[in-house]
């Protein structure tokens, strides 16, 4: 499957409408497909790299460096109704150990991993208060996702990804679907609460407001 394949595949035979589709990994089983040609990410890598406008159009969509993981962006569909991106879990040696913080997103979304492993944690969010912001969370699963593996993430489910390795980087292809919620939330299980965050843009506004106000203690 070449990259033409891999974006026709999920415009065509994927219902980003339907928040079930999760359960048809379909998604997942594209992804596979195509992971057997890592040379057309490899590819479209260097196609970005040639053209300026489509590079000046993914960077305020992509968070390199980060403390635990990296996001380039590599795929934006015309009509947002998905994006593919390449993440990269950073070894503990290099993240100096921090851990990603427990999350939900506000878009379906799938992955396959590449190279490497990381442990993926999820969660049920069983009772939310919106106005209090806080949240009761339960302990779905705990699973070691390793090269070749596909997971899929609902919208109702908190995860938390962990790359364990001291010495070794973790390569996934990520798909997400179209935005379904204002927001995604990140949660504090210790504290059973949790705030919003937004799009970089919309979380700069949120700073910005509060930095204005001479408040340091915003999310």
């Amino acid at each position: 499957m070449n990259w033409s394949c891999l974006v026709k595949e999920l415009e065509q035979n994927v219902d980003w409408n339907d928040s079930t589709y999760r359960d048809s990994k379909v998604v997942e089983e594209i992804l596979k497909t195509f992971g057997r040609h890592p040379e057309e990410i490899q590819s479209r890598c260097q196609q970005i790299l040639r053209d300026e406008e489509l590079l000046n159009q993914y960077e305020p969509h992509m968070n390199y460096p980060r403390i635990t993981m990296d996001k380039f962006m590599i795929y934006m569909h015309p009509e947002d109704l998905f994006r593919i991106r390449i993440h990269r879990f950073k070894h503990k040696k290099l993240n100096g150990e921090t851990s990603a913080k427990v999350h939900s997103h506000k878009w379906l979304y799938s992955t396959l991993i590449l190279k490497g492993a990381y442990r993926d944690t999820s969660f049920r969010i069983a009772d939310i208060d919106e106005e209090k912001r806080t949240a009761k969370l339960e302990l779905i699963g705990n699973r070691l996702l390793q090269e070749g593996d596909t997971h899929s993430g609902q919208l109702d489910v908190a995860h938390q990804t962990i790359n364990e390795s001291d010495s070794e980087h973790c390569l996934s292809l990520f798909v997400r679907g179209k935005t379904m919620m204002p927001a995604a939330r990140i949660y504090q299980p210790e504290q059973g609460t949790f705030y919003p965050t937004f799009g970089a843009r919309e979380q700069l506004r949120v700073g910005l407001e509060h930095i204005g106000n001479l408040n340091p203690n915003f999310h």
